[in-house]
């Protein structure tokens, strides 16, 4: 699981830790390299198409749990768990939420 995130240019310590940047230096690096007149926006955005009952699936997991465990994330690190989340899981053939994972880096990220 952390390989397929570290592979899509996730940062593994942001990811065990909750600590630093979402995306790791090379991931970036490399979108501004493949695409330098465009803003960063437009490549993220543009990168692919959203599978909104997966993203209402994810989002719905990890507050699931949050409120479970009475936890609370702030804005910035929800959206990026939320965004982890949803591309591990896009990737995945099935395209479904495994609450199992969304509770590990839930904890990872609480």
């Amino acid at each position: 699981m952390l390989e397929a995130l570290a592979q899509e240019g996730y940062d593994i310590n942001w990811l065990l830790t909750g600590n630093g940047e979402m995306l790791s230096r090379w991931h970036w690096t490399n979108i501004v390299a493949v695409e330098p007149s465009s803003t960063l926006a437009q490549t993220v955005s543009s990168s692919a198409d959203i599978d909104e009952d997966l993203l209402a699936a994810v989002v719905e997991a990890v507050e699931e749990y949050l409120d479970q465990i009475n936890g609370h994330l702030p804005p910035a690190k929800m959206g990026q768990l939320v965004a982890a989340l949803y591309k591990l899981f896009s990737a995945e053939e099935e395209k479904k939420v495994d609450k199992a994972t969304v509770i590990s880096l839930v904890k990872l990220a609480a």
